[in-house]
């Protein structure tokens, strides 16, 4: 649905949204802002704020951060070449910051370096670091997001201009309000920046971010039994225990500035949750030609150990399975050989989509064909159930699972 892509992204945007000059799209109404369109104006806005032909001042909300922003490095201002240190006298805010800039009203780091850029990217880095923040959980919830519609498990009429909005507000600034308010130059050899945030402006955004998200989780989970009970309502409650984890960061935020975050679910309450999702999809296994239902057997167990349970022809899930084994003769080799191959897929049948393939075979061998092919089947048996091998059935399933 449009309405939870629409609700991310402003999610996301609201660091750059609300500080950025260029928009004119305030916390409050990112917030309340339900509509494709005015979500795709949004992007673009924080787009336009964020390229600005090149440059990013930081001075127009905080630092920035390259694509790569796994290193979360924080980049040089391109506004101090507009805005060098001043020479003279040395500033009272040097030796004591807070005596120029009130922690309660605004907080502050100094940065010192060589170089102007250099200082100006320490006092950045410092100020940041007062929240032992990280845009890692937003980029995991960026990231989820899109596979999420990418896999259909969220649906919605996406547009490439809000694809992007989300990209590149993974590459934002986790703080807003920030900027270099000064900078000073001794003269000889050293750069000082100081690097503030204004605390009420902070609080006014992240209250609105976490709303947002609080949004968003909701229209994730409020779903029919149908469809929480399947594997897009498990996926829909892993994307939801995300954007939590994602909320968390600003709640740390606003309890660092003092005041009293909105109520906001964590990981963990999903995690229950999600258990008792799995518990309750059940998935069918169909195998032709089997032996004795070993394969089967092999196959449903892989199912309930990872807390899904087996399901009847009825169920939506189903696992169709071929079995076969071949005999195999070597000239001048005296022991006989059975080759075993087992192929199939997990299908969706609401769907018709087949949700996850599955392949293996191997040769076993004897001095009697009998004995041969029952280690065939032994050794088929084994494959499935090992969660440690590449094309094991648990690995496989596993790999499924963390993939929604």
């Amino acid at each position: 649905m449009s309405k939870i892509l629409c609700v991310l992204t402003i999610g996301l945007l609201a660091v750059s949204c609300a500080s950025a000059p260029s928009s004119n799209t305030s916390a409050s109404t990112a917030k309340t802002n339900n509509s494709a369109a005015e979500a795709e104006a949004a992007a673009q806005a924080a787009v336009a704020a964020m390229n600005n032909d090149g440059q990013r001042p930081v001075s127009s909300g905080g630092q920035q951060t390259t694509p790569s922003a796994q290193q979360q490095t924080v980049q040089p201002a391109a506004a101090s070449s507009s805005a060098p240190a001043r020479a003279g006298a040395k500033p009272a805010w040097i030796d004591a910051k807070d005596s120029v800039y009130n922690k309660s009203e605004r907080l502050s780091e100094i940065g010192i370096d060589a170089r102007q850029e250099s200082a100006d990217q320490k006092a950045l880095a410092a100020l940041t670091a007062l929240f032992g923040q990280s845009i890692e959980a937003q980029q995991k919830l960026s990231t989820a997001y899109n596979e999420a519609v990418r896999a259909g498990k969220v649906t919605t009429s996406e547009s490439a201009s809000m694809q992007e909005s989300i990209k590149t507000s993974t590459q934002l600034s986790s703080l807003v309000g920030v900027s270099i308010a000064d900078r000073w130059y001794d003269g000889k050899s050293t750069y000082y920046s100081i690097a503030v945030m204004d605390n009420a402006r902070a609080i006014q955004v992240y209250t609105s971010i976490i709303a947002g998200y609080n949004e968003t989780i909701n229209i994730l989970t409020n779903i029919s039994d149908s469809e929480k009970y399947s594997f897009d309502g498990y996926a829909r409650y892993k994307l939801a225990s995300i954007i939590a984890d994602g909320a968390q960061e600003y709640v740390r935020v606003l309890t660092y500035l003092g005041a009293t975050p909105p109520n906001v679910k964590k990981s963990a309450d999903f995690l229950s949750e999600i258990k008792s999702i799995a518990a309750r999809i059940p998935i069918f296994v169909n195998v032709s030609d089997d032996v004795s239902n070993r394969i089967k057997s092999a196959l449903t167990k892989v199912i309930t150990s990872q807390g899904l349970q087996g399901g009847t022809s009825s169920a939506r899930y189903v696992l169709n399975c071929n079995f076969s084994l071949s005999d195999t003769d070597f000239p001048n080799n005296p022991n006989k050989f059975a080759r075993y191959l087992v192929e199939g897929s997990l299908i969706d049948t609401a769907s018709g989509n087949e949700l996850l393939p599955y392949k293996i075979d191997g040769r076993e061998g004897h001095t009697t064909i009998a004995e041969a092919r029952n280690r065939a089947v032994a050794a088929a048996e084994r494959k499935i159930g090992d969660a440690r091998a590449a094309d094991g059935f648990a690995q496989k399933l596993t790999s499924y699972l963390e993939s929604l």
